[in-house]
């Protein structure tokens, strides 16, 4: 019963360790660098690509689909001949799922709905790239193929492709932006009371600390999901 208590408070302590750490961490440009190298993405050919892949995120609306609907339109406006492939899993009709409110959302932004093919059963990415691979004319390690995803996760998505046999890939990442306006204020000008730290004057406590708190769930997340990847051979 003592070594079973014992090691309790030994896990509650390790985990107090690793809370305090990642807080910690939350104050340093750290959990920002690790997000950004999930995000490099490659540059393996010149001029416009065949394809424009949109990788599904959340459904419509949701933060990441939304963000990989707009880039997906901005990519498809600058490269007019390429067609656009929605890798999205539907069932029913294509009107009322998430795969066609990302079709509207790209027509809503002038991309001609003939331009858009389908990607409908791939349920994770390795699934995605096979499935993208059967839907293309070209061969894989022919076709000049922009993916389109979130930054973190852009690493896998590229890596599971080129284990589908695509060989010429770039990427397009769907960043968030951030205001260009100047948000400090003095809480004492709003008739705030006054505190020993103008917190309004401090842009890492209002939004860096929390942001980078949210990379280091992303991050980890990621990581696993690299790691499960390479051990089924998928990457």
């Amino acid at each position: 019963m003592r070594r079973l208590t014992r090691l309790l408070l030994g896990c509650l302590a390790l985990t107090g360790v690793g809370f305090i750490l990642l807080l910690s961490l939350a104050f340093t440009p750290w959990p920002w660098r690790a997000y950004k190298a999930l995000a490099d993405a490659p540059s393996d050919f010149i001029g416009p690509p065949d394809y424009i892949v949109i990788l599904g995120g959340g459904g419509i609306p949701s933060k990441s689909g939304l963000l990989r609907a707009y880039f997906g339109a901005e990519a498809a406006r600058q490269s007019p001949d390429a067609l656009v492939v929605i890798a999205l899993p539907y069932e029913g009709a294509l009107e009322h799922s998430s795969a066609g409110k990302v079709r509207d959302e790209l027509v809503l932004r002038g991309i001609d709905p003939d331009r858009i093919m389908y990607e409908s059963k791939g349920r994770n990415t390795r699934e995605q790239a096979q499935e993208t691979a059967g839907l293309i004319d070209d061969r894989p390690d022919e076709a000049r193929l922009l993916i389109v995803t979130s930054p973190d996760h852009m690493k896998r998505a590229v890596l599971s492709f080129r284990k589908a046999g695509f060989k010429q890939l770039s990427g397009k990442l769907a960043f968030s932006e951030a205001i260009e306006t100047d948000l400090r204020y003095r809480a004492e000008a709003l008739g705030g009371q006054p505190l020993p730290l103008d917190v309004g004057q401090s842009m890492t406590i209002r939004y860096s600390f929390w942001n980078n708190l949210s990379y280091e769930i992303d991050v980890a997340r990621e990581w696993a999901a690299l790691a499960y990847y390479k051990l089924m051979g998928w990457i």
